[in-house]
């Protein structure tokens, strides 16, 4: 093997795991369902989607959008998937290590909310509002008995912001 060989391969490695990032909800190349085996918490319960579905218009659209809790194919990594009814999936978020024990999803209505810094929490950032208002649909992103935010689009072409409602 030539010494630039194990280097090309990583190269390659690189920019096929961020081509996979940017596909990876429509192919299933990366990521995937959880079993009902692994949405087994008994506080998921309380919800007919076990806390790991969300549907509204997410987009402002008039359409009907989805959001999904996903595992990494090797179980290691979460992620936040949204199916969005003009655009396709796009993964908002991931996280690393067995998250789904605890994180689940909710639709959250559009309305105004006291954000965590609004209820004083913590201090507010420079760009942070003490309370948010959305016109169309969130996702509430929670890790059970812990915290709370919502993933929500300010515009309807933008991207997904998130801001924490609860510490």
């Amino acid at each position: 093997m030539t010494p630039m060989l194990p280097i090309a391969l990583l190269l390659v490695g690189f920019w096929w795991g961020e081509f996979a990032h940017a596909v990876a909800a429509e192919a299933g190349a990366v990521w995937r369902r959880p079993t009902a085996a692994e949405l087994k918490e008994s506080w998921r319960r309380r919800s007919p989607t076990r806390f790991a579905v969300a549907r509204g218009d997410f987009d402002g659209d008039g359409k009907a959008d989805e959001a999904r809790l996903m595992l990494s194919r090797d179980g290691k990594g979460l992620a936040l998937v949204v199916t969005l009814s003009g655009s396709g999936e796009r993964v908002i978020e991931e996280w690393e290590g067995t998250a789904l024990k605890r994180h689940g999803i909710v639709t959250l209505r559009p309305g105004r909310y006291v954000t965590a810094c609004g209820k004083g929490y913590f201090e507010c950032e420079p760009q942070e509002p003490e309370e948010l208002v959305t016109r169309w649909d969130g996702i509430d992103c929670f890790y059970e008995g812990s915290s709370d935010g919502v993933f929500y689009r300010p515009q309807r072409d933008g991207d997904f912001d998130h801001i924490r409602l609860s510490d």
